[in-house]
């Protein structure tokens, strides 16, 4: 995954960040804030911000990869969802379980394709 495209996914959320820096920066200028203080908020705020997602893509690119590269070692890829760890995020549950009825659909249609030539 590109950090381009992590960030495009994640604009909401800097956008959410710099609408609260504005209320933030506005607020405390209304109160007569010390400049260099409200500076200093302002980028520690940044700074806990650009962790939180430099974190984030991190670790989904992580699991990313770690799917890749058990796919790219199967055999028959079609297993991938028997292999794979359960996902503890919800989001990714979700797709894991879509992906494990798929599966389970396809491997119960092949086994009745057996079965009738089999009585052929």
């Amino acid at each position: 995954m590109k950090f381009t495209k992590y960030i495009k996914d994640k604009i909401n959320y800097i956008l959410g960040f710099i609408v609260y820096s504005i209320i933030i920066i506005a607020y405390a200028n209304a109160l007569e804030v010390d400049r260099n203080f409200i500076i200093v908020i302002t980028v520690i705020s940044f700074v806990f911000c650009l962790v939180g997602l430099l974190v984030s893509y991190w670790r989904k690119n992580r699991y990313i990869k770690n799917i890749e590269n058990i796919m790219d070692g199967l055999e028959e890829k079609y297993l991938i969802s028997e292999i794979i760890e359960k996902p503890r995020k919800q989001e990714n549950l979700a797709y894991y379980k879509l992906l494990k009825r798929a599966n389970k659909s396809m491997l119960e249609n092949v086994t009745n394709v057996r079965i009738a030539r089999k009585r052929l």
